[in-house]
């Protein structure tokens, strides 16, 4: 809530890899059970860039617990990196 005041946008971009099937990549606000925000991919290449679009009405305006998971519907997923982007 202290990153969203003036920010003209705001996304989820994560390095998001499936072995097989698909990837997934959430970001859950734990405090009221809620996804904010969900990615997905079938990519196998370890440059690919999975992006969310603007998420910014979506993002809680109070404190909140949050939590990052990824899991696969196949045999693997990999995720490298994964960062909460806003836009000023």
């Amino acid at each position: 809530s202290k990153l969203k005041p003036g920010a003209k946008s705001a996304y989820l971009a994560a390095n998001l890899i499936a072995e097989s099937a698909t990837a997934y990549a959430r970001l859950y606000d734990m405090t009221d059970s809620t996804t904010l925000v969900e990615l997905s991919t079938s990519a196998t290449d370890t440059g690919n860039i999975t992006r969310s679009g603007d998420l910014l009405t979506s993002l809680p305006g109070k404190e909140v617990l949050t939590h990052f998971d990824i899991r696969t519907s196949g045999s693997r997923a990999d995720c490298y990196w994964a960062g909460l982007v806003f836009e000023y």
